[in-house]
């Protein structure tokens, strides 16, 4: 669908202007219309864009790192120098 394509091609011009709220809504709505046009290739598309432009949106929570890992992390080069 040309419609739905227009607003997929908007969304990803708004998402590299920052607009990422209007990026989303646009997405989501060229997602409704592939569904309702049945274009599943379109549909997919779409659904990927969604959750690009929501993970900018919602960058997930840095992880706190092992401590284990990291303690190991900082004798390592410590270690080696003794091996070799």
């Amino acid at each position: 669908s040309d419609l739905a394509a227009a607003y997929f091609a908007r969304s990803m011009a708004l998402a590299d202007l920052g607009n990422l709220d209007a990026a989303l809504a646009d997405a989501e709505k060229s997602r409704e219309i592939f569904i309702s046009k049945g274009s599943k290739e379109g549909e997919e598309l779409s659904q990927y864009l969604v959750e690009v432009i929501d993970l900018r949106l919602n960058p997930p929570e840095p992880k706190k790192p092992n401590q284990f890992v990291h303690a190991i992390g900082s004798l390592l080069p410590s270690l080696l120098r003794l091996a070799f």
